[in-house]
């Protein structure tokens, strides 16, 4: 099936994708989570959807974690992994320095480093995913700019 627009693609996918039953009143996004180091993890919420998204602004054949794409700095799988465990080591590093994370050590919060520096486009081995159509219909049309702007592709 073809659509004029992303936006016709979302429209068919939210009504295929009914809301889920109201179990909680209000919007909850995050959840408290036991964390591996007998601290806690704050997650996403989940909402219950069927069909899970994968926003990319570009085909990726397979679709696969940033460490594992064309790209990286050799074309020997092996040492891109061991790089990306290094640079989040020193990503991990410097964040501890940084003052928040004395309040996340006081209330026993635990940061999951890999995702994290993901986000700061650090190759790793996660991949986004969403339950929402709005989110990944943004993140398969933005550009991301080097001075830090969003434009549309």
């Amino acid at each position: 099936m073809l659509f004029d627009s992303i936006d016709d693609l979302a429209v068919t996918l939210l009504r295929d994708d009914p809301q889920p039953p109201q179990i909680l009143t209000g919007t909850v996004e995050f959840e408290w989570v036991q964390g591996n180091r007998d601290g806690a993890k704050i997650i996403a919420s989940s909402d219950g959807r069927r069909f899970l998204y994968r926003g990319q602004n570009r085909r990726w054949s397979p679709c696969t974690a940033s460490v594992w794409r064309p790209g990286q700095p050799t074309d020997e799988p092996k040492l891109n992994w061991i790089l990306s465990r290094v640079r989040i080591a020193e990503f991990e590093h410097l964040l501890s320095q940084h003052p928040m994370m004395d309040i996340a050590r006081k209330n026993q919060i635990e940061l999951d480093y890999d995702a994290l520096a993901q986000h700061y486009g650090i190759p790793t081995f996660w991949m986004d995913i969403t339950s929402s159509i709005e989110v990944g219909c943004f993140f398969a049309v933005a550009r991301f700019e080097g001075d830090g702007s969003i434009s549309r592709r």
